[in-house]
């Protein structure tokens, strides 16, 4: 069976089919082709300790149990929760973009040196070009762990005998001020 997905052209699964029949492929008028059809987006949820190592640049994958059904290449929105343990504060332009205040102190602190709060905001964006597959049961690739700040034990404790995902952190663009949800495109 031919079908047709937008980021993809045509493709053709069922190969009972002769392939002689088949005698080219062509997009549906007004197709965008793979380069163009950036407007796929996901918004990601992590934990201010991630996002900080994420921001700082000391993680580029992210693991996930699952990869979203847009396909490569996407563009991906970093969503901070709040934490108990002390705020993330953001300031884009500094040689460390993301710290975190664990006191009241240390926030205003943070505060006057131009860093801005970004617990329950949107800090950053960055495009996935790149997803692999993670078997904890198997040999687990050093991206997985290296790349994602993890250990073995990690993976597998957030896994369990499941496979996941790690999504490759590309062109990372964090916000001067951290947005709200609403203010999203």
């Amino acid at each position: 069976m031919a079908r047709y997905f937008p980021s993809d052209g045509w493709t053709c699964d069922n190969w009972d089919v002769p392939q002689k029949l088949i005698t080219h492929w062509m997009p549906l008028p007004g197709a965008r082709r793979k380069e163009e059809s950036m407007s796929k987006a996901v918004l990601i949820s992590i934990r201010p300790e991630w996002a900080r190592k994420i921001l700082n640049g000391s993680k580029t994958v992210e693991i996930r149990k699952t990869a979203p059904k847009c396909g490569v290449p996407f563009k991906c929105y970093i969503y901070c929760t709040t934490d108990r343990k002390g705020a993330l504060m953001v300031k884009a332009r500094a040689g460390a973009p993301a710290i975190t205040a664990e006191s009241a102190y240390e926030r205003e602190q943070a505060e006057a040196f131009g860093y801005e709060a970004a617990n329950g905001k949107v800090v950053a964006e960055f495009t996935c070009n790149k997803i692999g597959t993670v078997y904890p049961l198997c040999m687990i690739p050093k991206w997985a762990t290296v790349d994602a700040c993890l250990t073995r034990e990690d993976i597998y404790k957030y896994l369990g005998t499941e496979h996941g995902y790690g999504m490759q952190i590309d062109d990372l663009k964090i916000y001067d001020t951290p947005r709200e949800l609403r203010e999203l495109p």
